[in-house]
Order: C-alpha cells, then sequence, then structure tokens
C-alpha cells in the first residue's frame, strides 16, 4: 500500500526537483532525454494517477513512467519502483473508476468523414449544415465530426470530440443542424476548466491561437489551436494553467461582443508574463468570427497586434 505523495516523492529522488499542478494530478521534472535543464524548464510532465508521461520539447511519450525509469537510471532504481509502485495496486484500487464514469461518444457514433458519398437524408442534412459553416473534406477528418441516429437526446446533431494529449477522449459537445431547436448546444458532463479542447493537436513550443468555440477553429488559417468552450477563460481553467507552464505566446480571437472579456483575458495571461496578441475590429458585415471567410479570417489573425499593460490603461481610459 501506498499514497500518492509517497509516489511523488519516490519520483523526486530519481528527477530532482519538481513543480505541481492541478493539486499534485500533474508533476513536471527535467527531462532526462532531452536534458532540459540546460534551459531551466520542466517539460516532463507525470500524471500522478495514473502514471502517464510526456515531455512537452522533445516528444517522449508514454503509458507509464516505469520504462523511463528503465532507460535513464540505474538498474535497481527502476526494480524499486516496480516493485512498490507497479506490483502494489492498492493506490490504483481507491482511484479506480467504474465503466460508468469512463468518457464515451454517443452510442452509434457515426464518423462524418467515412459517410460523405452516404446519400441518407441524415447524413446529407449534417454534411449540408458543416458545409454552410466552411467546413472541408479535410475538415471532416481532422475534427472527426460526426453524428448519432441512435441516441435520441443527440439525434440531429453535429457531435464534436475532443482528444487529451494522450488521444483519449476527454469531451464532446453537440450542436442541431436544424432550425429552432432548442437548447442549441448540448454538451457531455465534463468541466470544461478540466479538460483542454483537442490538446491532442497543440503544440506547447508553438503561437497559439486561441478561439470561443469549436466550429471557428475550422477558419483559422494554422492547425496549432484551441478554443475556450465560452468567452472567458481563468487561472483554473486547465487550458490558463498550461499555457503558464510552457510560456506558450497566445493570440486571442473574440467576436465583438466578447471584447471586454478578450482584454480581461490578455490583462491575466500577461501578470504570468505571457506573450499576448488580440485581433482587432472585425471586417464590416460581420457579427462573429464564424461567420467570416477562410482568408478574412485569415488576415485578421496576421494583424493582430501585442497586447500589453499601457494597451489596458488605455482601454480603461475609453471606457471612462
Amino acid at each position: 500500500m501506498y499514497s500518492k505523495g509517497e509516489l511523488i516523492e519516490f519520483l523526486e529522488y530519481c528527477f530532482g526537483e519538481y513543480k505541481s499542478y492541478n493539486n499534485g494530478e500533474n508533476i513536471a521534472f527535467y527531462c532526462p532525454n532531452c536534458k532540459d535543464i540546460k534551459t531551466n524548464k520542466r517539460k516532463l510532465v507525470i500524471r500522478t494517477n495514473d502514471l502517464v508521461y510526456q515531455c512537452w520539447k522533445c516528444g517522449i511519450k508514454g503509458r507509464n513512467i516505469y520504462f523511463v525509469l528503465k532507460q535513464f537510471k540505474p538498474y535497481n532504481i527502476s526494480i524499486q519502483f516496480k516493485e512498490k509502485f507497479l506490483n502494489n495496486k492498492e493506490l490504483y484500487y481507491k482511484q479506480d473508476i467504474s465503466n460508468n464514469d469512463i468518457l464515451t461518444l454517443p452510442k452509434d457514433f457515426l464518423l462524418l468523414a467515412e459517410f460523405k458519398n452516404d446519400y441518407s437524408k441524415e447524413i446529407r442534412n449534417a454534411l449540408s449544415y458543416l458545409k454552410s459553416r466552411g467546413a472541408t473534406e479535410k475538415d471532416l477528418w481532422y475534427y472527426k465530426f460526426g453524428i448519432t441516429n441512435s441516441d435520441i437526446r443527440y439525434k440531429d446533431r453535429i457531435i464534436i470530440p475532443s482528444f487529451d494529449w494522450n488521444g483519449d477522449l476527454n469531451f464532446f459537445l453537440t450542436r442541431t443542424y436544424k432550425p429552432n431547436i432548442l437548447p442549441k448546444y448540448i454538451n457531455c458532463d465534463i468541466q470544461k476548466t478540466e479538460i483542454i479542447f483537442n490538446e491532442i493537436n497543440i503544440n506547447w513550443n508553438e503561437e497559439l491561437v486561441i478561439v470561443e468555440g469549436p466550429f471557428n477553429l475550422i477558419k483559422l488559417p494554422t492547425q496549432n489551436t484551441t478554443c475556450m468552450l465560452g468567452s472567458t477563460l481563468n487561472e483554473d481553467y486547465l487550458l490558463f494553467q498550461k499555457i503558464v507552464e510552457n510560456n506558450t505566446d497566445v493570440i486571442l480571437v473574440h467576436d465583438p461582443d466578447a471584447y471586454d472579456k478578450m482584454v480581461s483575458t490578455a490583462r491575466k495571461l500577461l501578470k504570468y508574463n505571457i506573450k499576448v496578441k488580440i485581433v482587432g475590429k472585425l471586417p464590416d458585415g460581420y457579427k462573429d468570427v464564424g461567420e467570416m471567410k477562410k482568408e478574412d479570417v485569415s488576415l485578421l489573425i496576421s494583424g493582430a497586434k501585442s497586447y500589453n499593460n499601457m494597451d489596458y490603461l488605455k482601454y480603461k481610459i475609453e471606457r471612462l
């Protein structure tokens, strides 16, 4: 039997000083593979509940940190780890998740990219709606849009799944493609503060474009993107924490009615010395980013301006 504290203590003994995130759910060390101690940044992140790991600099990852110990640490260290933390499953029994708690896609999920030549009414309607939002065949594969004809709660809706950095489903939302149907959106029962939408696609070492909703993603000229699933991003969001952890430059792209919230997010990120750009006024005739053509969104993002504390002061003065 062992505790999370004992696990962290052993990993600290193996890898040295660490940084802790999300109440110890994630801990970060210097990576022995890329020797990132030279950069003074801890990029090897280990999830303490299941020992999954990934280095955000060199890219090594796997489902059990034991294999890193086996490769980079003395033989007796890996043996001690295996005997204490792998042969003894007490911690995992305590944190075991029942099948009812494992997030899954709606019943009989159909990946639309595989049925683009199908002429059934439901698929035609769904594809027609996505086309009206600017989605291409490439987008169908990349974002894995789908539908279900079996799950009555999500019927007649576009299903948009999200996957974490390990490739596991961490969220999904649905949007009706029929007019006058309420609510327009129905999400799974996962708190959006606890996930990063399609983190699997993110390179934290490159500039990250952040929009409000998932349908805005298909309008962007770059694929290093994610969305807030709303218009607010605070310090308690996992997305915010990962940006700070990796010192990732960001571009914020909000609709005009959420400009104040965009400025608020920019100011919060500035407190952590994150380089932030924000987009300006949308071209005439557009009320939100989702309405825009891809080439216009590309121009909008290329014109994004760096935001600093002086800009915030001007913003406050303008509203006096």
